[in-house]
């Protein structure tokens, strides 16, 4: 919904106008912007990436500070780290340089130039990628102006222009429309509930792949059974994550069914 919602209000420019209809459409003034070689709304402007967005080119530190103990910050070195939408942690720094905090969004910036995820942790980020977060209010706005910048880079590698790295300077003067501060909001209104929505979820995913990590083996080995062990160690570790991270849920015992129920103080009963 929130990428629909973008590509009407920021594509085709059919965002609300004052009486509630698609404002191209219905025949809004468009001006043509030189700089940009097309028309935009009137009252926008053009600019370049560094007038929306916040930008943090990763270093990497030195290699003999990384290991996969836990011991220090998260660190993601490039798009190898990648996940579907949320990256997957992989090793540690106890000698972080560049950080990116949580919900900051991810760009690589060497081969695939552009490809993109969402960080659900505090971490350090090395020399492949940059981290990103919105000056104008909409980071859900951002991800998806740069999920457009990836689109297009895909297409002239497609085309024969191979893209090996991006610059800093590259990356900060790309040319980006900017809409006034009342349709970003409006956007934002609409899509903030689903931006934080995916976060909790993608918080939800990695606990239960952490999860499975850790009771998978137990079962293998037989240090665990199915019937027993494994869901009273489950059922735990479950109730952990959800008092670690504030998550109020209830695990209810009826006529010997069991189940999961939310609960507004967060005790478990």
């Amino acid at each position: 919904m929130a990428k629909q919602l973008y590509d009407y209000w920021f594509v085709q420019f059919d965002f609300p106008n004052e009486e509630g209809k698609p404002y191209r459409t219905s025949n809004g003034a468009m001006v043509w912007n030189e700089k940009l070689k097309r028309e935009i709304p009137q009252g926008w402007d053009n600019g370049v990436l560094a007038d929306v967005a916040n930008i943090t080119m990763g270093q990497s530190p030195d290699g003999s500070s990384y290991n996969e103990n836990g011991e220090g910050v998260i660190f993601y070195q490039g798009s190898t780290d990648f996940g579907l939408r949320f990256p997957k942690i992989r090793q540690y720094t106890t000698a972080p340089s560049r950080y990116a905090n949580k919900g900051d969004i991810l760009m690589s910036v060497r081969a695939p130039v552009g490809a993109l995820n969402i960080a659900n942790n505090n971490c350090c980020i090395g020399r492949g990628l940059s981290a990103l977060s919105s000056k104008i209010g909409s980071m859900t706005h951002l991800y998806y102006l740069m999920n457009d910048f990836r689109l297009k880079f895909e297409r002239m590698n497609s085309a024969g222009t191979t893209f090996g790295s991006i610059t800093k300077d590259e990356l900060l003067n790309l040319p980006v429309v900017i809409p006034i501060k009342s349709i970003i909001s409006g956007f934002e209104k609409v899509c903030d509930p689903i931006f934080d929505k995916q976060m909790v979820i993608g918080e939800e995913i990695n606990a239960l792949t952490r999860l499975r990590d850790e009771l998978l083996p137990l079962l293998m080995n037989g240090q665990a059974s199915v019937n027993y062990h494994l869901s009273v160690l489950f059922i735990t570790k479950i109730m952990l994550y959800y008092k670690e991270t504030n998550i109020n849920f209830r695990y209810e015992r009826n006529n010997n069914t069991k189940r999961f129920r939310w609960n507004e103080s967060g005790s478990v009963s």
